[in-house]
């Protein structure tokens, strides 16, 4: 046999399997088949990457100097200033309140900070620590609130006696607060008024109205600021004190005839009141009304126009109260023109914003109000109930309660959702229009439940006080757990 002869190693184009360019378009690494990975960027290979990569031949290459040519993504633009008026970028305090007078703050702190960037110290704002405080140890509680010995209304005659004098005191305090600021508006005269007359309650045993004495202490305190002093007018013109026998002797002509209305209407024209009065008296209540409608009219109003007042304000509603006008003798305390307006526009009259009747007659309400106490007729109540109710519309809060609580038997003291009530607490509006509510109104609180001790004076604590008055102590109670005064709360 001859010598075997070496045969060829197979080609190796033959047996090497083709290589796959990487799917990237930034690669231009070949891989082989089953390869996971690129040999070139060492991205992962997928059969998804593979199928959405077009076939680029077997040996096609990409010119690596296209690396050099790629674009990167542009940064976001930042702003070349920060507008900020109230300088957040330093931080601001953190304050929350919580239950039964908790506050909890922090505030943001400076911290220096080494930059490596510029090589410098810079100050940079972190939020502080939390601190966990009562507000009464950081704002003070209100004096009215501290100094109040309430609650008021004990159950025993005893522990009533031991607090009369406590309350005194509340009481006196508060008018010194405001004899000291020298009563710069005319509301502050009003409020220190309250006080004042919740004092007489407590010193004449619970009453306001009830007799001379009483009476005459009320008036003292009504009159305790000086009224307003008006010019005098001159006298009218044409009108003599003496008459002429010549009216006279008309007058008694018109008599001799048997007719009495003829008489009193001429009397009237020419200015001979006292025969009007006389003559109409003898006849009947309407014509003697009309008599005295008239004189008042004639004799007692302005002369300086139909909405200026003159200072006679207070003898015109006397004078009517004793025409037996009750109520409606307050609307000669309203200037001439805007008394005669319907009794349904008269209801509709705006509030404070617009008020219809002039500040100067309605600052006459102190002495109507005097002269109606010192002169007692029949129908008084209902005609200080009315003042109150002008007084009120006119947005003159505690004038009008002050004529409510001289009125009790007209003047319903109840809650807001009793029917015809005209009082709930003293010196409040219960208005929802008002900018504070009257259920907040601390200091209206308080004088309504003084009102309410002062009441139990007459019955030695025998009372069950004022009932709706409850629900608004319970008001109060949360005021005080809010200012964390947990003891007092649970009296």
């Amino acid at each position: 046999m001859g010598p075997v002869r070496n045969q060829p190693p197979p080609s190796s184009a033959s047996s090497q399997l083709p290589l796959e360019t990487c799917p990237y378009a930034d690669c231009g690494g070949e891989n082989k088949p089953s390869a996971k990975f690129c040999s070139e960027c060492g991205r992962p290979i997928t059969a998804a990457s593979r199928s959405a990569t077009p076939a680029l031949g077997p040996r096609q290459y990409m010119d690596y100097t296209q690396q050099d040519q790629v674009v990167p993504e542009p940064e976001p633009e930042v702003p070349e200033g920060i507008d900020d008026p109230l300088n957040r970028i330093h931080g601001c305090p953190l304050i929350a309140f919580g239950f039964g007078g908790k506050i909890m703050t922090t505030f943001p702190r400076s911290v220096q900070r080494f930059d490596a960037a510029t090589s410098l110290m810079v100050t940079k704002r972190y939020p502080g620590d939390l601190q966990l405080e009562h507000i009464k140890d950081v704002v003070p509680v209100d004096q009215d609130i501290a100094t109040y010995p309430g609650p008021l209304l004990m159950d025993n005659a005893v522990q009533l006696k031991n607090k009369r004098k406590d309350v005194l005191k509340v009481v006196e305090d508060k008018i010194k607060d405001y004899e000291y600021d020298q009563q710069d508006s005319t509301f502050d005269a009003h409020r220190v008024l309250i006080w004042r007359l919740l004092k007489v309650m407590i010193e004449l045993e619970g009453t306001l109205v009830g007799g001379p004495k009483i009476d005459e202490a009320v008036r003292s305190v009504l009159l305790s600021i000086p009224l307003a002093v008006f010019p005098a007018q001159p006298a009218q013109d044409g009108v003599s004190p003496l008459r002429s026998s010549a009216s006279l002797d008309v007058l008694q002509d018109i008599l001799r005839n048997g007719d009495r209305t003829g008489a009193v209407h001429y009397a009237m024209s020419s200015n001979l009141w006292a025969h009007a009065l006389v003559i109409s008296s003898s006849f009947n209540k309407e014509l003697w009304n009309e008599v005295v409608n008239a004189f008042v009219t004639q004799e007692l109003s302005a002369d300086g126009g139909d909405f200026q007042a003159n200072g006679r304000e207070a003898l015109r509603v006397l004078y009517a109260l004793f025409a037996g006008h009750n109520q409606a003798s307050i609307t000669e305390l309203i200037p001439l023109t805007l008394r005669f307006m319907t009794a349904e526009s008269f209801a509709q009259m705006a509030p404070v914003q617009e008020p219809r009747v002039p500040p100067t007659s309605l600052g006459q309400w102190r002495d109507t109000l005097a002269m109606i106490l010192s002169n007692r007729t029949s129908g008084d109540q209902p005609a200080i109930s009315a003042l109150g109710d002008l007084l009120m519309k006119e947005g003159w809060v505690e004038a009008a309660h002050i004529c409510y609580l001289l009125s009790p038997q007209t003047s319903i003291h109840s809650g807001p959702d009793t029917p015809l009530n005209r009082l709930v607490l003293i010196g409040a509006d219960t208005n929802p229009s008002a900018p504070l509510p009257f259920y907040k109104n601390v200091s209206a609180f308080q004088k309504t439940e003084i009102y309410e001790f002062a009441c139990a004076l007459k019955s030695a604590g025998a009372t069950g006080g004022l009932p709706f008055l409850q629900a608004y102590k319970l008001v109060y109670a949360w005021t005080l757990v809010d200012w964390g005064m947990y003891s007092e709360a649970g009296r």
